[in-house]
């Protein structure tokens, strides 16, 4: 079978990264919204920025597993992409520490609630499944589909694997690490080693 877009290694991929981009997104249009455009400047600046692709972008079984039920907080707490040259990899770490203490009580409870969801609340709450108080106006799967620019079949198996995410990933057997082996030497060589 050809290696394409379809493959399941995509699919999943493709899905991690449309729920990680919305909410990304989404978290950044509430900062803005919360302290009324005052974002801040340079290293201090209040913006969630694009991380860098390791997580996205792995698609094992076991990994996948792992990261659903982790909480937003540590996914984004990532190093940022290496293209953001002028902030520290650790900006947007630093960023959710500060809003989560931040000293009005309303803002510090909202975002302690927002960066404890886990990927699962959030894809739930993207493909519609249940609607979560913290991600109300976040952009759903429904809301984007017809800017993706994809034929019908992909946004429809795309729907799918968004849908059944988690099943997907408890249901499919992880690869077993490859064995590495090991170099002997003839016994000869051992001796004249000693």
């Amino acid at each position: 079978m050809k290696h394409n877009k379809f493959s399941d290694d995509n699919l999943r991929r493709k899905s991690k990264h449309l729920v990680l981009f919305s909410i990304m997104e989404f978290i950044n249009e509430k900062i803005y919204s919360m302290y009324k455009g005052n974002l801040g400047n340079n290293i201090y600046r209040k913006e969630i920025l694009t991380l860098n692709k390791s997580q996205k972008s792995n698609s094992n079984i076991s990994f996948n597993r792992i990261f659903a039920n982790k909480k937003l907080s540590d996914i984004l707490s990532d190093n940022i992409s290496s293209r953001y040259s002028n902030y520290l990899p650790e900006h947007n770490k630093l960023l959710i520490e500060r809003l989560k203490n931040d000293e009005d009580e309303n803002k510090s409870i909202y975002f302690n609630k927002l960066f404890g969801l886990t990927f699962k609340d959030c894809l739930a709450h993207f493909i519609g499944k249940k609607t979560l108080e913290e991600l109300k106006g976040m952009k759903r799967f429904e809301n984007i589909k017809e800017i993706l620019g994809e034929d019908k079949e992909y946004i429809n198996v795309l729907r799918y694997y968004l849908e059944n995410f988690e099943d997907i990933i408890y249901n499919k057997n992880p690869r077993k690490p490859k064995k590495v082996k090991k170099l002997t030497l003839p016994e000869e060589k051992k001796e004249n080693m000693l």
